[in-house]
């Protein structure tokens, strides 16, 4: 009995080794950080300008991307993007909204997990960007106020519909 236990949890320690990530394809972290998104929303009507957020990924919400990044204004002429204004550097808390999302890329994600024409991600992609972002688990109400605080903000700000 113990030789059977013994060869049935040396089988599953090789099944598991077999069907583990592969490393050749996916460098494990460095860093605590989030993965760098880099995201183009689309303008509000009556507006020429859309706004293009910079940053690493928080975490993914069901409602859109909470990114701590900066923000610029930009406008589209033909296929370019022309920058009009930026936020000057500081580092914001965004939640961009998948409904504004014109674009969407993130840094060694390839193009699966790209987000494009204000489509939110199938729940496949949600699920590989939660676990590339800095608090895949989520962020607590309290980890958020202290984030903000540090970051001179009162609240989260919204990019998008």
């Amino acid at each position: 009995m113990r030789k059977a236990l013994l060869a049935t949890a040396g089988v599953a320690c090789l099944v598991a080794c077999a069907l583990g990530p592969d490393f050749d394809k996916f460098e494990p972290a460095h860093s605590p950080e989030g993965v760098r998104a880099f995201a183009f929303v689309t303008a509000s009507r009556g507006s020429v300008a859309g706004t293009e957020v910079q940053g690493e990924l928080l975490e993914v919400r069901k409602e859109g991307l909470l990114v701590l990044g900066t923000l610029g204004e930009v406008r589209e002429e033909g296929s370019k993007k022309v920058p009009m204004r930026h936020s000057g550097g500081s580092r914001r808390v965004v939640l961009v909204a998948f409904g504004g999302i014109q674009q969407a890329r993130f840094e060694g994600m390839g193009r699966g997990c790209e987000l494009d024409d204000g489509i939110a991600p199938t729940d496949v992609v949600r699920e590989r960007l939660r676990l590339v972002s800095r608090f895949p688990q989520g962020l607590s109400p309290e980890l958020l106020r202290r984030l903000l605080e540090i970051h001179g903000q009162a609240d989260v700000q919204k990019v998008g519909p």
